[in-house]
């Protein structure tokens, strides 16, 4: 991830003291109680993993560092329809869905987490073929932009660069919308800045909005594991020539390709 995130988002993240798992919903509780988190540059990758793996644990996991998306009513992250900013209180804001279980505050349901996650895992699988030249795998594209795909056939032809370029820009640019991200003037000792922020605390999908645009703008930011085909922020730079392999199957993939080339060489 660009080393840029941090002067590019305001605010830290804000995790509550208690979030848990139930019956396929993420439960969350004692604000008041919560703590201060910085926001990560793997938040991303981490989230992105979640698409793949649709696993209830890493949600988990996730939101113990990070804190929940906090889903509203609508069933989108709950600063799609922000009116106010700051400590301000608009009446027409979306909050966070109340939990159904006694003893929690907030509940959202798993299977959102995995559907955006698996969006931002096609995204960047869109944007790394993009920045090669090459068209994108077409289910990707139908999930970065599912709308695109649900036109009548005779509306409808198969998407070129140029297309598959403005799907994900849309989608992008949605993301950064649902996130409750605006333009923020500052003006310090050091001079005139602007950034992106939500208000006094950075919400959880605000920070992934952002650190979506910068992967998807920066080519070299991210790379496609050889093996399963996710999209993974590596510690250093890929060398092209080489198979590279993400952090879920790492050096078993690596050890079994290494095999199979040995017995094709045998051959």
């Amino acid at each position: 991830m660009p080393d840029g995130v941090r002067s590019v988002i305001q605010g830290d993240l804000w995790v509550p003291e208690k979030i848990g798992m139930q019956d396929g919903f993420l439960l969350a509780s004692g604000n008041e109680g919560g703590r201060k988190k910085a926001v990560g540059a793997m938040m991303l990758a981490e989230f992105a993993e979640i698409g793949v793996t649709r696993e209830e644990s890493k949600v988990l996991r996730f939101a113990k560092r990070y804190g929940p998306i906090g889903f509203c009513k609508h069933g989108l992250p709950y600063g799609h329809n922000r009116q106010s900013f700051a400590r301000l209180i608009n009446v027409g804001d979306c909050n966070p869905m109340p939990a159904l279980v006694a003893g929690w505050d907030q509940g959202e349901p798993v299977t959102l987490w995995f559907e955006f996650a698996k969006q931002a895992q096609a995204i960047l699988a869109c944007s790394e073929s993009l920045h090669r030249g090459k068209m994108p795998v077409l289910d990707d594209l139908k999930t970065v932009y599912p709308p695109w795909f649900e036109q009548r056939p005779k509306q409808q032809s198969l998407p070129n660069l140029a297309t598959s370029r403005g799907l994900v820009e849309g989608v992008i640019n949605t993301w950064v919308h649902l996130g409750g991200l605006r333009p923020h003037f500052r003006w310090n000792r050091s001079g005139c800045s602007v950034i992106f922020s939500t208000g006094d605390y950075c919400s959880v999908f605000g920070a992934l909005a952002v650190q979506l645009m910068l992967a998807a703008a920066n080519q070299e930011g991210f790379a496609i594991c050889s093996h399963c085909g996710m999209a993974f922020f590596p510690k250093r730079r890929p060398n092209p020539r080489r198979r590279r392999f993400c952090r879920i199957c790492g050096i078993r993939a690596a050890w079994r390709y290494s095999k199979q080339t040995l017995r094709a060489v045998k051959d």
